[in-house]
């Protein structure tokens, strides 16, 4: 018996030439023919024997060696205990340096400054001259961060020379380092200075308009040039910096190049030579803190940067204690290693046998590949013989019980086993060429059975059931030992080819893998498994390589169904295991750009409501994923709720996306930021009063601790801006946020003074004083005037600097704000082309602003269009073409009943501006019939509106001019009155009622003064309040102020849109 365990044994791990690489199928009967002897070795000359003890002394020095890392390893951290006690030195000399006080360069130039700038490194001087800016130098690039974003730019090293005509300038050149600026500041600082230059020194500036404007400014004025002004003289310069050295650049920093003006790192000698100056010019760098808000270019260096280094004292520290834990664990390796017993050659026989886990890795490796070696018979035996224990009988009986059943698969284990050897060792190719030969096609049905059976109860003992194969040819039992190791064969097979850059084919062998197991297991894993079973892991780990796989090979629709059969039966996926698979698929579902359907029969089967595509799909995933991470059941991953929020973003539901951050347990985000994404998500749902809610519930909660929250209030800016009630609010907000920034920060500096000018504009026109309303509107357009200036390209600031001047009537103002913000955009703007037609029409160029229409629909989307010809049906009724208008209402009417129908596929947002330009539409049309006189149309076209919504103001105060219009005075207040019910604040209905007041006279007109003064007070650009308020006071005898009022009602008249400003939002939308 052991005789024939030695020879089984042999016959898995032998390898020979091409003829003897593996035992042929034919040989597996238990009376195959001996192996053909090994080819002889030639003769070679005999070697001496080696000396007694040289094979102990070289024993004993290899083991020494292996303690060689860790004294080098002791003796490095030793080395960063010194290296910290010089950086504390330095430092503390750089320090006590930078606190003298600054000396005037003029006294200290002395010949001894000269011959060594060294001595005086680190010291602060204060000099007086004028910069060479044509001489600059821009070193870099050099990154910097500005608010947590990374910006990339340039040291400007630029010779200050002396200026004859100042007594305090310095008497020699010197180089300034004057402070960081951005990479597009280079090559513009040059040009700027260079039109400074020709401007200066020309007798006047001519500005000469642009020739070639863009096809909407025949409209636009430009500002005549300005006269000669006489050149101020410019004081001189006066730099506070710190003497400093050449750097010492790494290895990996590039030579500068001074001929192309390439500079990687400052050398003072080679920059002073290429600036025309000695090679001994000083060099410092300038510390200045007082930079101007108008000019923060460069921005200057910290005084604390320079007392900083790259590796501080703490972090010698660490790399210490870094260096003396590494060589604590490699010497207690090495005694590990030197106390440790070679491993016995028969366990590794019987593990490489039974399936399980050989180390291999633990016998002498060789370049050569084990399926080319040429194995001895005679080295094989005399190393199995070497081994000083064999295995226990019962062992022994158990491998060879295996071995005589599953005789006919030796040759397949063998190829797995050497496969799996040759990809551990990262011989692919050798590995690919072992695991070929493997047929599982026709091993398939036996490991299927095998693979059934596995769970059902074992009832002969192992010895008497040798085989359970019939005469007529039925299949040979396999162990799950064996099914395993083939399958991992197939594993590390697609692995091979998949690093091979064979990917489709590596997918295929993958999912054979899961075919052979689907087909055992058709529902799901059997009650029983063991879930360490070692087919279970390869099972799981074919699941998650294969889509990957077909993901790598461009084939995403297979990616998809190979995710969705992943997870559509529980196969004992881990929770964690389960939600990877989850995310990727949802992932793969949103960014692949193919649209997969979802699979009829899975949904059949357990009668599921399937999703409509792929978003619909990837939603539902990650809000199962979501709903995980608040019930704790997995790990937090942020890019969730970023996947989140761009799927719900694209689908609209930005409510659902809210409900489901509110539902994460505290800590998952910190408060401030918990808060920020909430009122982001309910402002983007359109329910903005919530957002404002949650921004000013977190306002006042960080405002107790002493911690601001920018990006919260700039967005409660943001969402005031929108509503004039809130403008006060907004105020604050932006103030609050302005407060938070530094001088450099100039992006949200601009932000806020845009924000800040939106909400003084409207807070202007709520106040009572006449003088502090100008004072307010001044400020308004000052502020914005200045964001725009701070933040050049800019068409949201323009857009809202275009509003404020149409709403203070400065419409030549508005008409050229409003065409740079279309410029800007390219003309792909719909709330810039509304605002330059409303303006056109408080102009009174009805015909320029029809023409402008026209062109705006030829510029716009097919969605965005919709608005833009309702102010052309507007223009059409105001000029008395009333059936031309009737004509594009009718256009505009259809096309929104088209739209109806694709409204299930809409978001919510959409749907609700379509209700209300629907409503407006049929409104506008009632107003254009009454004036005809068809009160029939006029009433069905009214009655449409209502039945849109019934509680809008606009629909009942239409109502009552249709029935003043019929002399129903009474009726019509009732409907002006219901108008006034739903919304105080309504403007139009309270100047209604006070003309229908009006005409009744007697107590009545103190009545409808009242509600005129009130109009007025909540929008002073109302013509008609201004006229019917005239004729109140001429009735009650005020002449003088009648006659202000008809004169304001007149002017206002003139400068009247067809549709009022205040309908536009003061900032840009799309």
């Amino acid at each position: 018996m052991a005789a024939s365990l030695s020879k089984h044994l042999r016959l898995r791990l032998r390898g020979g030439g091409e003829h003897c690489l593996l035992p042929s199928r034919a040989s597996t009967s238990h009376t195959s023919s001996p192996a053909p002897p090994p080819p002889s070795r030639p003769p070679a000359a005999a070697e001496p024997p080696p000396p007694p003890g040289a094979g102990k002394e070289a024993s004993a020095w290899s083991k020494l060696f292996l303690f060689a890392p860790g004294a080098i390893t002791f003796g490095l951290g030793t080395w960063q205990l010194f290296r910290r006690q010089e950086k504390i030195e330095m430092l503390d000399y750089r320090t006590r340096r930078l606190e003298m006080d600054p000396m005037a360069w003029n006294e200290v130039a002395s010949s001894t400054a000269l011959r060594d700038p060294a001595a005086l490194e680190f010291r602060k001087i204060v000099c007086e001259g004028d910069f060479d800016e044509e001489k600059s130098v821009f070193v870099g690039p050099r990154s910097r961060s500005i608010s947590g974003v990374t910006e990339n730019g340039y040291y400007v090293i630029t010779p200050l020379i002396p200026r004859s005509t100042e007594s305090g300038s310095l008497q020699s050149p010197i180089l300034v380092n004057r402070g960081w600026v951005p990479r597009g500041w280079r090559d513009k600082n040059v040009k700027d200075l260079q039109i400074l230059d020709e401007a200066s020194e020309s007798p006047e500036a001519v500005k000469k308009p642009d020739e070639k404007g863009s096809w909407w400014k025949f409209w636009s004025n430009r500002p005549k040039s300005s006269p000669e002004i006489e050149k101020p003289r410019i004081p001189p310069v006066r730099v506070i910096g710190v003497i400093r050295g050449s750097e010492k650049p790494s290895v990996f920093v590039p030579a500068n190049e001074p001929s192309s003006g390439q500079w990687f790192y400052v050398d003072v000698p080679m920059i002073a030579r290429a600036c025309g100056l000695p090679e001994n010019t000083v060099y410092i760098e300038d510390i200045n803190e007082d930079v101007s808000p108008t000019n923060p270019y460069p921005v200057p260096k910290d005084v604390n940067t320079l007392i900083r280094h790259s590796v501080m004292p703490e972090d010698h520290l660490k790399y210490t204690f870094t260096w003396y834990t590494l060589s604590a664990a490699v010497t207690y390796m090495a005694s590990k290693r030197i106390k440790a017993k070679k491993p016995k050659m028969s366990a590794i026989m019987l593990c490489t046998c039974s399936g399980g886990q050989s180390k291999f890795e633990d016998l002498p490796r060789s370049p050569e590949s084990l399926a080319t070696r040429d194995f001895s018979e005679n080295c094989s035996s005399s190393k199995i013989a070497s081994r000083e224990t064999t295995p226990d009988d019962s062992q022994v009986n158990e491998v060879e019980s295996d071995l005589k059943e599953t005789l006919s698969l030796n040759y397949e284990e063998a190829r797995a086993l050497l496969g799996r050897l040759e990809h551990q060792r990262g011989n692919f190719d050798a590995a690919l060429q072992v695991l070929q030969g493997i047929d599982i096609r026709s091993l398939r049905p036996r490991m299927t059975s095998a693979i059934a059976e596995s769970i059902k109860p074992r009832t002969p003992p192992r010895s008497s059931r040798r085989k359970s194969s019939q005469g007529n040819g039925m299949l040979v039992h396999m162990s799950m030992h064996s099914v395993s190791l083939l399958l991992e064969a197939i594993l590390l097979k697609a692995k091979s080819l998949d690093t091979l850059g064979r990917v489709a084919d590596a997918a295929e062998e993958c999912r054979t893998i899961i075919d052979i197991i689907e087909s055992a297991w058709p529902y799901d894993v059997p009650d029983g498994t063991a879930e360490d079973c070692k087919l279970i892991d390869i099972f799981h780990s074919a699941l998650e390589y294969l889509p990957k796989l077909w993901m790598r090979s461009g084939c995403f629709d297979e990616a998809v169904i190979a995710y969705r059969r992943a997870l559509a039966k529980p196969w004992n996926l881990d929770s964690q295991r389960s939600a990877k698979l989850q995310k990727d698929l949802a992932v793969t579902l949103l960014y692949c750009g193919v649209e997969v359907t979802f699979p009829q029969e899975f949904a059949q089967e357990r009668s599921l409501v399937t999703p409509g595509n792929n978003l619909e799909e990837a939603i539902l995933l990650l809000l199962m994923l979501t709903r995980k991470l608040s019930l704790r059941e997995i790990q937090w991953d942020p890019d969730l709720v970023n996947h989140l929020m761009y799927a719900l973003s694209l689908s609209g539901h930005y409510e659902v996306l809210a409900s489901h951050l509110e539902m994460l347990l505290p800590g998952t985000y910190t408060r401030s930021e918990r808060w920020y994404i909430l009122a982001l998500c309910y402002s983007a749902a359109g329910m903005d009063d919530s957002a404002l809610n949650i921004i000013r519930n977190g306002f006042s909660v960080l405002e107790r601790k002493g911690k601001p929250h920018v990006p919260s209030l700039l967005l409660g800016a943001k969402l005031c801006c929108k509503n004039p009630k809130h403008a006060s609010e907004g105020i604050k907000f932006a103030n609050k946020a302005m407060k938070s920034f530094r001088s450099h920060d100039l992006h949200f500096i601009s932000t806020a003074k845009h924000f800040l000018g939106v909400c003084y504009g409207p807070f202007s026109r709520s106040s009572t004083s006449h003088l502090e309303k100008s004072r307010l509107e001044d400020n308004a357009l000052r502020l914005l005037q200045d964001a725009a200036t701070t933040a050049k390209y800019n068409p949201e600031i323009m857009y809202s600097l275009a509003w404020e001047n149409a709403m203070q009537r400065k419409l030549n103002a508005a008409v050229e704000s409003a065409t740079e913000c279309l410029e800007m955009v390219m003309g792909g703007s719909v709330s810039g082309w509304k605002l330059l037609i409303l303006v056109l029409s408080a102009q009174q160029n009805l015909q320029e602003a029809e023409a402008v229409a026209d062109f705006a629909m030829d510029e716009a989307e097919k969605n965005d269009q919709l608005d833009i010809l309702r102010l052309k049906a507007q223009i059409q009724a105001s000029r008395g073409q009333f059936k031309s208008a009737v004509e594009s209402f009718r256009v505009l009417l259809a096309t929104i009943q088209v739209k109806k129908e694709v409204w299930k596929s809409t978001t919510c947002n959409e749907v609700k501006c379509l209700q209300k330009l629907e409503m407006d539409s049929w409104l506008d049309l009632a107003s254009i019939y009454s004036k005809l006189e068809a009160w029939h149309d006029s009433n069905i076209c009214l009655d449409k509106a209502i039945s849109i919504d019934f509680f809008h103001p606009k629909c009942w105060h239409v109502r009552g001019l249709l029935l003043e219009a019929q002399f129903l005075h009474k009726e019509a207040l009732m409907a002006f009155s219901f108008a006034l019910s739903i919304d105080p604040d309504y403007v139009p209905a309270m100047v209604c009622m006070a003309g229908i007041l009006r005409n009744i006279g007697g107590n009545s007109l103190s009545i409808a003064r009242t509600y005129l003064r009130n109009a007025l007070r909540l929008e002073p650009t109302h013509h008609r309040a201004w006229l019917i308020l005239g004729l109140v006071l001429k009735a009650e005898g005020s002449l003088q102020e009648a006659a202000d009022c008809f004169k304001a009602a007149y002017e206002l008249r003139e400068l009247s849109p067809i549709q009022d400003f205040s309908e536009q939002l003061p900032i840009m939308l799309h």
